[in-house]
């Protein structure tokens, strides 16, 4: 697996990972918006934001063809919006737990008792697995429950693995 880090942006912790298990690519990202309260209220980027994009791709390739700047002829957006729509019409929620074949690669999220509902995700693949996590939550919080362990069927070794968190 070859996994590439893009970061995150602006309003935006976490982070994006461009996963290649040589059969097929991935983009697992994770964030958390903590810009404007008002868009960190909604959950309108899911299906905004797609769609957004697309809208705006179509216009760029609407004034490429217009004023002749494009070395495509005529110039085309990469997506559109019935692209966008089409992928929208895909996201499904997962609940932690539950495995979700994604192609020939599985995905499968445990909660980390950081934030209400902040899970880490296990990528499977070939046999490999890749898991990604935020922060995790303490052992004896009064409030949330303790972390899960990912479930990856036999132990993987880790140099971390000898220590013990203070919390």
């Amino acid at each position: 697996m070859k996994i590439q880090f893009l970061g995150a942006a602006d309003g935006v912790t976490g982070s994006r990972h461009l996963v290649d298990t040589g059969r097929q690519s991935a983009l697992l990202h994770c964030r958390l918006f903590q810009g404007w309260k008002l868009h960190r209220e909604s959950h309108w980027a899911a299906a905004v934001l797609p769609l957004d994009s697309a809208h705006l791709q179509e216009e760029d390739a609407r004034r490429a063809n217009r004023y002749q700047y494009s070395r495509q002829e005529p110039a085309r957006p990469m997506d559109t919006r019935a692209d966008a729509e089409r992928t929208i019409s895909q996201f499904l929620p997962l609940p932690p737990g539950r495995v979700q074949k994604v192609g020939r690669a599985t995905l499968k999220l445990t909660p980390v008792g950081h934030l209400l509902g902040a899970c880490a995700v296990t990528l499977s693949s070939g046999g490999q697995h890749v898991i990604f996590s935020g922060d995790l939550g303490r052992q004896h919080d009064l409030l949330m429950p303790p972390p899960q362990a990912p479930d990856l069927g036999t132990p993987a070794p880790s140099p971390l693995a000898a220590r013990r968190h203070p919390c």
